[in-house]
């Protein structure tokens, strides 16, 4: 199991702060920005060339936004003459309304632009 270093994000609205994986730490900032939306756990993956990272969201209207998010980045990943890079994608759970998004933890920065630019435009 790989360890990550995790840093201390502090909860809008709340006193508390929650440990987070630093690679993917402002990517749950800005999901904790949306109205309702929780986020559960997270893993900025290793970088491998397999290596998924993921974020499990919960709250009114996240089935939507996960749609949104995994829609933009897949879009941006089709290039003109470039091979397909892995998709994210969106993996409902039956537990609580919880859903999980996943994507080549290679891609992070490019979900930390798609969720900042929806978050924009909400």
């Amino acid at each position: 199991m790989t360890k990550h270093v995790q840093v201390l994000v502090k909860v809008p609205g709340r006193t508390c702060r929650l440990l987070v994986d630093e690679g993917i730490a402002a990517i749950v900032r800005e999901l904790w920005q949306f109205p309702g939306i929780r986020t559960h756990h997270s893993c900025q993956g290793s970088g491998d060339y397999v290596d998924e990272a993921f974020v499990t969201l919960s709250g009114k209207g996240v089935m939507g936004l996960a749609k949104r998010i995994v829609k933009a980045v897949n879009d941006a990943d089709h290039k003109p003459g470039q091979a397909p890079a892995p998709p994210a994608t969106i993996e409902p759970y039956r537990y609580q309304n919880r859903v999980c998004i996943s994507w080549h933890s290679n891609h992070s920065r490019k979900v930390l632009a798609v969720v900042k630019q929806l978050r924009r435009k909400a």
